[in-house]
Order: C-alpha cells, then sequence, then structure tokens
C-alpha cells in the first residue's frame, strides 16, 4: 500500500510493485475534497476514483492502521506518504477564512492565480496540520505496539525535501526547491528494536536512496544482476556506531534556476545559477562547522574547487547518458 506519488499513468504504484494503491498521484489535493489545484479528482484506490470522510491525513492514518491489521500475519510493506503539511494549507478544523480561500482559488483567472491563492496560510494553519501527521505517526505506532509487532518490524521516518516558507529551517539555510542545506537537510529517524540500538544520533551521511538498499537488506531480498545501486545499506552502520565517508552530487532546476552540488565528507560545493556549459556561483562550505553555509570558503581553499568541479562533470555527463538510454529503449 503506498500514497502520494507523483507522476502520470507510467509511475502509478501499481506499475511499481505495490499490490495495493489508495491515495493521490499529484502534490497539492485539497485535505476535504479530493480535487487539486487543477479542480482534477485525485484520490484513488488502485485505478478506481475514491472518496474520504474524513480530514485527509486522518484517513490515511486510518487505512494504514487497516492494513496493519490486515496483513499483521505475514510480513508486509507499507508507505504511508502524508500530504500534510503541503499546500493548500488546510487545517483539521476548517475556518470561515480557509473556505473563502478555497472559492476564491476556484474562481481565479488561471492555475498560477490559483496556485498563489491556495499557497497562502498562516503559521498557525501549518502547526495544526503537522500536529495532524504527528498522531498518525503515533497512532500507526501504537497499532504495531499492540499487535506485537514493533520488535520486529523497520520504521523509517523522513521527509522528501525541506520545509518551504511556512516552515523554520534554522539553523539551515533557504528551503524546498533548492541545494542548499535548507532545501535538501531532512529528518531521518529509523527505528527496528530487535536490530538497532536505541536512543543514538548517528552522524552518517545519507540520501534516500539509501533508504532502498537499507529496505532490500532488512527484507533479505536480493537484487537482479542488472541492479544499478544508487545507495547503501545504513542498517550494518548503524548497528556498528560508525559512519564511512561518502561523496554525494545533485542536480535540480526550479523556476528556472540551475542548481547542483558534491558533498564529500565534511565539505559541500554548491554552484547556484549558471547553464549546464558554466557560469554561475561557486560556494565552499564546511558543514561540521558552518552547518548554516553562511562562510564561504572558496577564496581561501581555491586549489579544492577544480576536484569538485571534475567530480560534478563526470557525474553528470553519466546521469545524461543514462536520461537519455531510458528515452531510447523501448
Amino acid at each position: 500500500m503506498a500514497n502520494g506519488t507523483s507522476g502520470g499513468s507510467a509511475f502509478h504504484p501499481n506499475r511499481h510493485g505495490f499490490d495495493e494503491f489508495w491515495g493521490f498521484l499529484g502534490g497539492a489535493v485539497d485535505y476535504y475534497t479530493k480535487v487539486d489545484a487543477t479542480g482534477r479528482h485525485d484520490l484513488f484506490h488502485n485505478d478506481t476514483a475514491a472518496s474520504h470522510s474524513e480530514y485527509l491525513t486522518d484517513e490515511l492514518t486510518a487505512r494504514a492502521k487497516s492494513f496493519i491489521e490486515t496483513h499483521r500475519a505475514k510480513p508486509f510493506f507499507l508507505e504511508v506518504a502524508y500530504n500534510a503539511t503541503h499546500w493548500p494549507y488546510q487545517p483539521p478544523v476548517l475556518a470561515e477564512r480557509h473556505r473563502v480561500r478555497r472559492d476564491e482559488a476556484r474562481a481565479a483567472p488561471d492555475l498560477e492565480k490559483r496556485i498563489a491563492i491556495l499557497r497562502e496560510g498562516t503559521r498557525a494553519d501549518y502547526v495544526a496540520m503537522l500536529e495532524s501527521a504527528d498522531r498518525g505517526v503515533g497512532a500507526i505506532l501504537t497499532t504495531l505496539d499492540r499487535l506485537s509487532l514493533s520488535r520486529n518490524t523497520l520504521i523509517i521516518f523522513t521527509s522528501d525535501n525541506g520545509g518551504e516558507w511556512l516552515s523554520r529551517n534554522a539553523p539551515l539555510f533557504h528551503r524546498k526547491f533548492t541545494l542548499w542545506e535548507g532545501g535538501i537537510r531532512v529528518p531521518a529517524i529509523i527505528r527496528w528494536p530487535g536490530r538497532l540500538p536505541a536512543g543514538i544520533v548517528s552522524r552518517q551521511v545519507g540520501i534516500t536512496m539509501d533508504l532502498t538498499a537499507s529496505i532490500l537488506s532488512a527484507a533479505g531480498v536480493t537484487p537482479p544482476p542488472s541492479y544499478r545501486p544508487e545507495g547503501i545499506d545504513l542498517i550494518p552502520l548503524l548497528k556498528g556506531r560508525r559512519t564511512v565517508e561518502r561523496t554525494l552530487l545533485w542536480r535540480t532546476q526550479a523556476a528556472g534556476r540551475l542548481q547542483r552540488a558534491v558533498r564529500r565528507g565534511r565539505w559541500k560545493y554548491l554552484r547556484d545559477g549558471g547553464t549546464s556549459t558554466g557560469g554561475g556561483h561557486e560556494f565552499l562550505f564546511d558543514l561540521e562547522r558552518d552547518v548554516g553555509e553562511r562562510r564561504d570558503l572558496t577564496a581561501t581553499h581555491a586549489p579544492m574547487l577544480p576536484e569538485f568541479r571534475q567530480l560534478l562533470s563526470a557525474w553528470e555527463a553519466d546521469v545524461d547518458s543514462s536520461r537519455a538510454a531510458l528515452a531510447t529503449s523501448p
């Protein structure tokens, strides 16, 4: 079971290994009316249009609990991808001002204006939405406890990106849609009472693709020879309370602005702006001493820059080559 997977029919969860899907396919579904920002219905059970009577966050929690109850006798994989706290900013108790905002958005002359209205909200709205998701996580954990499944259940709690404008990312700089730490550094909590020590904080640098590798390993699954792993199994590192140095790379383009970054050990190289052939502003940060990315060290550590540039260039060439191959494959 999964929910909250973006993309068209080719990316539907049922086409990617999930036996059951209940949720939305976009990223900005109304918490009450089952429609997205364009006005299209966006709530499905597998391929069939679905509906719900509860606040969407609470409905997702209830269905997750039901799934666990139904499948408790055998191993299962469950992804609960809350849309909270994504806009539209609609808390569990919908005040009149929220209804007015929804009506204004529906009457807006174009999608851009509609989205601008739906993105309006207050810090109090945001907090109430997050608290609803927090309660949902607690209810799911309680269900596992009640069914005596907790000890042998690997639980991973994380987010897909840094917070937007209503969140507070301090001491990190910037927010979602950027490669500054405020856009890519997110909480990650992993619990497996039967296998992992409790109450420790790991300094291991990780990336979302590590979760895939870790889950496959935990389930005892051997990937096919053609599988090209993009992450590492974090479980042995957490068990042994040790860390390994890694090199991670990112590239994104949002609102017409290209950003690329490399993380190697304590160092982070960031190129903000420019084009695929060059330009933009280069930054170098020591994240162990400056997690807020306020002290650019490109001038004092200039000899390090060519290596980071080469790493980024080689990685981008590999990514672009792989993308071209996928685009032409049958």
